[in-house]
């Protein structure tokens, strides 16, 4: 497989690659650094993605911007759930604090 084939595999699957890495932190994780795992892993993902499309190395790849389309509305959805179940378990652990 010459290397130009492995880029494009990479550009595909970069982000379920990262998603999985990101699970796996999360799950060795507790407390802070778990929230911090799920805070920055998928900003990072996301600005690694970016990166490596601006090499450029397929133009007019409808997968590649399929999949980059689809992290862009799965991000968003990501970060408003993951608002709303840190302002619930905040809440919780105020209230169990008093």
């Amino acid at each position: 497989m010459e290397f130009k084939g492995v880029l494009i595999l990479l550009e595909y699957f970069f982000p379920l690659f990262g998603i999985v890495i990101i699970a796996v932190l999360a799950g060795m994780n507790k407390g802070m650094k778990k929230w911090l795992v799920l805070i920055f892993g998928p900003a990072i993902l996301f600005g690694l993605q970016i990166l490596f499309l601006q090499f450029n190395i397929i133009e007019g790849n409808l997968l590649t911007a399929s999949v980059f389309g689809l992290m862009i509305v799965g991000i968003w959805c990501y970060y408003i759930v993951l608002l709303i179940i840190g302002l619930f378990q905040g809440w919780k652990y105020w209230r169990g604090k008093k």
